[in-house]
């Protein structure tokens, strides 16, 4: 919510230390915790999911919403009808294509070739297309901030 309106995500630092969203803690995470969870949390070696997440974005393996300029995000132009279509072929197929690879490729040749089997038919679904959408849109907008 803050971010679309603010430029905050829940997990801004603010003045004090804390983050925006009190409820996106370790503290609260750690008292979340269930039997799943803690053979996750065992196996990587953390408190709590989503630390594990963090590391990674810690180590500056993934990005965090935090790098990503929340009030060009916000500002940006509802995409046309077209792009909101293949938005929505795009999601679909995701939705359904990645718990398909994770949960029945036999190895990881059989993995790897479910994967590039996804990635085609995101691509034959406009996925070119969406992207050229919307980094023009993101980079527009961006500009009218400076």
């Amino acid at each position: 919510m803050f971010a679309n309106r603010q430029g905050l995500t829940d997990f801004t630092a603010l003045g004090d230390g804390s983050v925006v969203n009190l409820f996106n803690t370790p503290e609260v995470f750690a008292t979340k915790v269930n039997s799943l969870n803690k053979d996750y949390d065992d196996h990587y070696g953390v408190t709590y999911p989503a630390e594990a997440y963090k590391k990674n974005a810690d180590a500056g393996k993934v990005l965090t919403l935090d790098v990503v300029p929340q009030d060009v995000q916000a500002a940006m132009p509802a995409p046309p009808d077209v792009v909101k279509r293949v938005q929505t072929k795009l999601d679909d197929l995701i939705t359904k294509g990645i718990p398909d690879i994770v949960l029945h490729a036999k190895d990881d040749a059989d993995y790897k070739k479910k994967q590039d089997a996804l990635i085609k038919k995101l691509n034959d679904a406009g996925a070119d297309e969406y992207w050229t959408w919307y980094m023009q849109a993101f980079n527009e907008t961006k500009a009218k901030f400076q």
